[in-house]
């Protein structure tokens, strides 16, 4: 995979730690793999805010707390007897 060169400004301190951490050899990969960490909890948080409400109004997971329970409890039993 190609890589793209950059540059960031980071705290004394915060650089400092990510030594501690990753070694001074090891920033580019750490700080890489926190930033992908943290891209995915974003890209999730933003597409649940988008589909948030989307089954508003709609019975296909029930109109009820307990017909969604039997509607979960019958495909959990499926699954199981798939397996």
């Amino acid at each position: 995979m190609s890589k793209v060169r950059t540059n960031i400004t980071l705290d004394p301190e915060v650089m400092a730690q990510i030594d501690e951490v990753a070694g001074p050899r090891g920033r580019s990969g750490y700080i890489a793999e926190a930033v992908g960490r943290q891209l995915r909890h974003d890209r999730a948080r933003i597409a649940f805010d988008r589909a948030a409400g989307a089954l508003h109004g709609s019975a296909t997971w029930g109109r009820t707390p307990d017909e969604t329970l039997a509607i979960v409890r019958g495909m959990r039993a499926a699954d199981r007897r798939k397996a």
